[in-house]
């Protein structure tokens, strides 16, 4: 992948699972590493649900193949959350592509 169509920074985060003071699970996300990607919009919709309108995002990352990354990360980009659906290698075997779902 041509490193010049990543222009886009976006941070990996991880889940993680800490007790409070009474012995119950607190789950956070962390921030893991913040890269460069390259960001394509593949899809949209918006629909109605429960009287509130909702929109749906489905984004194509590619990012460096050195970077760990699964489906139990998350993406956050340009304001939103972005779940990973999948990660793909690339044809050239260099990079990630993960498919994001945006989180409403």
């Amino acid at each position: 992948m041509y490193a010049g169509l990543k222009n886009k920074r976006i941070t990996i985060q991880s889940l993680s699972t800490e007790q409070d003071g009474h012995g119950e699970p607190i789950k956070s996300w962390s921030n893991t590493s913040t890269v460069w990607a390259q960001v394509r919009f593949l899809s949209g919709k918006e629909r109605s649900e429960a009287q509130r309108d909702v929109a749906e995002r489905i984004a194509m990352l590619v990012i460096d193949k050195r970077i760990p990354v699964t489906t139990q990360n998350r993406v956050s980009f340009d304001g939103g959350i972005y779940d990973i659906e999948a990660v793909l290698p690339t044809v050239g075997d260099e990079d990630h592509e993960l498919t994001c779902k945006e989180r409403v």
